[in-house]
Order: C-alpha cells, then structure tokens, then sequence
C-alpha cells in the first residue's frame, strides 16, 4: 500500500464501525499491521464520516477501494490487532485525494463540492464507467 499526502498527524481515539462519528472533521485514518511501515489500509473522513476506503487486495500489486475495500478491512482487523494513525486534511489536501483515486469512494457524490468546477468523473464516457 501507499502513503497517502501528508496531513497534520493527531491523537485522537477512532471508532471504525460502521456509520460512526469521528472527533475529527477531514483527514484519512491509515490502519497499520505488525511493524509494517506503510500502511495496509486507508479510511478517509469528511465531515466527521468515513466515506472513502482503501485497501490492498489479496495478489500482491492489488488496490481495492470501496466497498469492497470495507470488507477486507474489516475482514483484517478481525484477524490482527491493527494500529490506526490519523492525519487532519484542509479541504484542498481532501480534493487532490479524490482526483487521484475516485474508486476510494462507496458514493462519489459525497465528494461533490470539494473539486472547484467539474469531477473528472463527469467528463468520462459511460461506456468507461461501466468498465
């Protein structure tokens, strides 16, 4: 997996289940396993809500996003004991995660009003989107 930018780290206590509220307005929760440096997962928060997820897949090279991504975080952490890091994002730092990995997104319209103009994802084909 991959870092995700650089946010404003801070200690704050998560709650990861499902629909929670998060005591924190924007940022990524990144869920870390054993003494892995890079983290294996990613939830990523607006508005208090986890909206996008992250996650490597079960081949090597695999990213999941989305729901599927929620699964097999969920399914992880059953298993291990996971370390989660909190990074704090500005708005802007939140757009350019959006811009580059969309499929994090279950619904991409809670994404909307982050992007000044357009989402890509507008000028796709529909024939691309369904792909």
């Amino acid at each position: 997996m991959f870092k995700l930018p650089e946010g404003e780290p801070i200690d704050v206590e998560v709650d990861t289940q499902k629909g929670a509220i998060q005591k924190f307005d924007t940022g990524v929760i990144s869920t870390f396993f054993g003494r892995r440096k890079t983290p294996a997962a990613h939830r990523i928060v607006r508005a208090g809500r986890v909206i996008g997820y992250l996650c490597d897949g079960l081949e090597k090279g695999q990213l999941l996003g989305g729901d599927s991504a929620e699964a097999r975080i969920n399914e992880l952490e059953a298993s291990d004991n996971a370390i989660h890091r909190v990074n704090r994002y500005s708005s802007k730092q939140l757009a350019m995660v959006v811009e580059l990995v969309p499929e994090a997104f279950e619904d991409f319209s809670e994404t909307f009003g982050l992007v000044s103009g357009d989402h890509g994802i507008h000028r796709m084909m529909s024939r691309d989107l369904a792909s």
